[in-house]
């Protein structure tokens, strides 16, 4: 793969130094962690999983935000019809995953709070979800600021009235790691 957009586990390392949110939009693994690249020659690059121990730990960052399947210690499984829609889940009790590699990411950074997902998301629900967020946390025009874990369940209640797969998904967004601050500023960097 040439030119890659995904971050190397130094560049990812050197990025989160940089700031205090991080919102990850792409692929996981529970036994290996995010989707990014390595360098294999000059401008040559090929995927490679990066893992909590590759990056920096006790970041503290305010918001970490893993937008990619299965990204906290807890799962759902949902059953889809012969179309591939998700009509139900097969327990409405979670059952917990060991291991939790995207999560354990969260954890090694000391994130304040951390956002993840409890099940599999499909693609054509995930891509919308951090716009939503943002908008939720950034200031709104009536000046209030929200909590991380307002913002969640704002975003939740805008996935339940686009009804759809995003209604079915709403309750999978959860809020594992939570510290109650505001984020005062999305935009401001670590010292």
């Amino acid at each position: 793969m040439k030119n890659s957009r995904r971050q190397t586990k130094e560049q990812l390392a050197d990025l989160l130094t940089k700031h205090s949110v991080w919102i990850h939009n792409g692929h996981g693994s529970l036994t290996n962690g995010l989707l990014g690249v390595r360098e294999v020659s000059q401008g040559e690059y090929e995927g490679a999983w990066i893992g909590a121990a590759d990056l920096p730990p006790d970041l503290g960052l305010s918001l970490v935000f893993m937008n990619t399947c299965d990204s906290t210690d807890l799962t759902f499984d949902w059953v889809k019809n012969l179309q591939g829609i998700p009509v139900g889940w097969l327990s409405n009790t979670p059952r917990p995953v060991s291991p939790h590699a995207v999560y354990d990411i969260g954890v090694r950074l000391n994130a304040r709070n951390y956002v993840g997902w409890d099940c599999e998301v499909p693609r054509t629900v995930s891509p919308h979800i951090p716009k939503m967020l943002m908008e939720e946390l950034d200031t709104r025009t009536d000046g209030e600021l929200r909590t991380v874990e307002k913002a969640v369940l704002a975003v939740r209640e805008r996935m339940r009235l686009n009804g759809g797969t995003q209604d079915f998904f709403k309750e999978k967004l959860r809020l594992a790691i939570k510290d109650n601050s505001l984020i005062l500023d999305l935009n401001k960097k670590h010292r």
